[in-house]
Parts: structure tokens; sequence; C-alpha cells
């Protein structure tokens, strides 16, 4: 989805509006919270913004 290694580490420790503005790294310490994370980065992946 991002391209590098570096982007994509940047991104999982930046507070996401599309996940209440919580970080990713935090949220998906949890099966649930994972699960949302995998979501919105297919959404950013195919560019789906609801």
């Amino acid at each position: 989805v991002f391209g590098d290694v570096e982007s994509a580490r940047t991104w999982m420790i930046t507070k996401q509006p599309g996940l209440g503005k919580a970080v990713p790294l935090d949220f998906a310490r949890t099966e649930i919270g994972a699960r949302e994370v995998e979501n919105l980065l297919g959404r950013i992946e195919y560019s789906v913004y609801s």
C-alpha cells in the first residue's frame, strides 16, 4: 500500500482519522482492532473513503 517500509512504519505510529484518530499500532493490539486496521488499509489501497 505504501511502497516502502519507512512509509508503512510512519503510518503505523501516526493517528489515523479512519480509526477515530487512533494510532494503528495501538489499535492493532486486539483481534478486532487488527481487523479494523486491515480494513482501513484495504480502503486506502482501493481509494474507498467511506
